[in-house]
């Protein structure tokens, strides 16, 4: 048997946690070498293709989306171990604070409500973000609503002794891996005005492209569930959480 022969046959062991700990690790080692200037969203894609690549039999960085006009998906691939299982991904990268802002918290959950839409059979959906330790929790893990933010320090504007992360954040996503889920609640008003903002802008897309009337879909679309599969610990440069998105079944 020949070396290249040898290589493909070997165990596979793919998993969304060597994953998420060879991106951390990436990160956390550009960060030391003072490149964090220079990271994004873009940035992911190194290490995420570096890891797949000895483990997948298809990779596809920007792959484009049916219903969404010329919106892409940031990742997709395919297993050799796995092969009649499609994988997509979203990444964002949280960064100097842009996180908190409305536009990316519209753009975290079109995100979301994109990967929901994906109707390949037996296709697995996920959302990853990354980022500085200190950003991921003041920007995205621990934002409370409430909170201004100083030269990236933050500044309650309460003096409750309780903390709660009560941002929009937290109630589409779990930080805690022994309660992993999240149904997100369609009834929320921030939630509902982000279901506006995405309706306003791909409403069209999908009625273009959809055999099925456009109500129906966006009443499908908008019952989602995220179940938290990976979050690096703790004291490193850089952190990295995924999330996987699964329909929920009401």
């Amino acid at each position: 048997m020949s070396d290249a022969k040898h290589f493909f046959s070997k165990d596979f062991n793919y998993s969304e946690e060597n994953l998420g700990n060879s991106i951390q690790s990436w990160l956390s080692y550009q960060i030391a070498l003072n490149r964090n200037y220079d990271l994004a969203e873009s940035s992911i894609n190194t290490p995420f293709g570096e890891y797949l690549a000895q483990y997948v039999s298809e990779l596809e960085m920007e792959k484009e989306l049916k219903y969404f006009g010329s919106r892409w998906t940031d990742a997709f691939f395919k297993r050799r171990d796995l092969v009649d299982v499609p994988y997509y991904f979203e990444f964002k990268y949280t960064k100097s604070g842009s996180t908190r802002k409305q536009s990316e918290k519209q753009r975290v959950f079109n995100d979301l409500m994109r990967l929901n839409s994906i109707d390949d059979n037996n296709s697995r959906k996920f959302f990853l973000l990354a980022g500085k330790s200190e950003e991921f929790l003041t920007d995205f893990e621990q934002l409370i609503s409430g909170q201004t933010v100083t030269k990236n320090k933050l500044i309650p504007t309460n003096k409750s002794s309780t903390t709660v992360y009560n941002s929009i954040y937290n109630k589409m996503f779990s930080f805690d891996m022994n309660n992993p889920y999240t149904i997100i609640d369609v009834v929320d008003p921030e939630i509902s005005g982000l279901i506006t903002g995405f309706d306003q802008k791909y409403a069209n897309d999908y009625r273009n492209n959809l055999s099925v009337p456009y109500a129906q879909f966006s009443q499908d679309i908008s019952k989602i569930t995220t179940k938290l599969v990976f979050l690096s610990c703790i004291g490193t440069s850089a952190r990295v959480g995924i999330w996987e998105i699964i329909k929920t079944q009401l």
